[in-house]
């Protein structure tokens, strides 16, 4: 998939499921500015370690909330 279908795709997912830029940040360990600018669709302001943690988060959450039929994220500190 290229950039753009990507961004699409977890926008999709985050608008869907609700999730606030803060929460992604944190399982993505990214910089909030990161995750804003990525779901503006700013994708070549951001550095492709930036990219990939956003693609990597929304991978494995995924498939989390898809085995689980719902989503439920606790923190931990």
């Amino acid at each position: 998939k290229g950039d753009v279908a990507i961004h699409n795709e977890i926008s999709v997912f985050v608008y869907r499921y609700d999730l606030k830029q803060s929460q992604i940040a944190r399982m993505a360990s990214v910089n909030q500015a990161y995750v804003s600018k990525f779901l503006r669709g700013d994708l070549f302001d951001l550095s492709e370690n930036g990219r990939m943690a956003i693609c990597r988060w929304y991978i494995r959450y995924r498939k989390i909330v898809q085995s689980m039929g719902k989503i439920t994220f606790t923190f931990s500190h």
